[in-house]
């Protein structure tokens, strides 16, 4: 379902926090919103054929505040430091540990909540500063990687290669040109 449309992943862990953001987009067809989330909780063949071992299954107690986390997490998109990180980890502790193999700080949640193990990798990539490359396309909301040298992609893609993609740039762009190139009155 999410994974069908990874064109831009993220490296290591963090794409399973930039797939699980993805559970809610804006549909092409329709343009309202899709929230995904529920459909791959209720199956955790589902749920492990998206995200690795390490982001485990919500149960259906965890599902409404895994939920308000996607969503908060999305408004932090795109900065150094989320702000409101905080306050999520005031609800669901994250601890750090020293990796000896790669000398190396890593955080992980106590317990093993689906919410904690999201957070876990979400401290780890603002530390990294892979956080900040984490972005929304402003036409589908898809979240991707931005890989260029200066943070500046804006959408998702230019070209929509394949029926799942959409071609977000392009149209934005097109959009734009066939607004310069109308009369003014």
């Amino acid at each position: 379902m999410v994974k069908e449309y990874a064109r831009n992943p993220a490296p290591g862990l963090l794409d399973d926090v930039r797939t699980f953001l993805n559970t809610r987009t804006i549909s092409h067809d329709t343009r309202g919103p899709v929230d995904d989330l529920t459909d791959i909780a209720s199956s955790s063949q589902q749920w492990h054929a998206e995200f690795s071992d390490v982001v485990s299954c919500p149960t259906g107690d965890e599902l409404p505040g895994v939920r308000a986390l996607r969503d908060g997490i999305r408004r932090e998109l795109g900065g150094h430091h989320p702000p409101g990180l905080q306050d999520w980890l005031d609800m669901y502790p994250v601890e750090a540990y020293f990796d000896a193999d790669t000398a190396t700080i890593r955080h992980r949640a106590r317990g093993n909540t689906c919410a904690g193990n999201v957070l876990a990798i979400v401290v780890d990539a603002v530390s990294d500063g892979q956080w900040r490359r984490l972005r929304a396309c402003p036409g589908c909301e898809r979240v991707f990687y931005d890989r260029s040298p200066n943070l500046s992609r804006v959408w998702c893609g230019m070209y929509a290669n394949g029926p799942a993609g959409r071609a977000c740039g392009t149209i934005a762009k097109v959009a734009a040109h066939r607004a310069r190139q109308r009369p003014i009155r």
